[in-house]
């Protein structure tokens, strides 16, 4: 199952990493620090870990695509 489908499959609550999303994308975990910065991707705090919706992942995806 490839991360791309999975939130049609029901996994709305799956969180990444910093590391998961940066290789991903293919960019630096700074990239990904910004986004949280400039409020583009929301940060969860789990457990002293940072940790980010895949549904939010997704939604930038899209929006990406439409650009």
């Amino acid at each position: 199952m490839s991360d791309k489908t999975s939130t049609q499959q029901g996994n709305h609550n799956q969180f990444m990493t910093r590391r998961e999303i940066a290789n991903r994308w293919r960019c630096h975990t700074e990239t990904i620090k910004r986004r949280e910065k400039d409020g583009t991707l929301r940060a969860y705090k789990l457990g002293g870990t940072i940790r980010y919706l895949l549904v939010d992942v997704e939604r930038i995806e899209k929006e990406a695509i439409k650009c």
